[in-house]
């Protein structure tokens, strides 16, 4: 993880790569410091809710993101 000096934050990890066999790949993202700033407020939220709020949050998020590949 880097944090850079505008308060941006860049994440990096190496994964196995799920299209070739004994093959990694690297992912990286960068967040910028509002976004990291909304992430922080969201999980502050999420953890005053209920189970079975989350529950139907998530679904609802996997939901958005099926529709997005398509």
């Amino acid at each position: 993880m880097r944090i850079d000096e505008n308060g941006d934050v860049t994440v990096s990890t190496i994964a196995d790569d799920i299209y070739s066999k004994n093959s990694t790949q690297r992912y990286q993202i960068t967040l910028t410091e509002a976004e990291v700033s909304l992430l922080s407020r969201g999980a502050k939220r999420l953890s005053s809710m209920t189970l079975s709020n989350k529950s139907r949050l998530m679904q609802d998020s996997m939901r958005h993101h099926q529709d997005a590949r398509v």
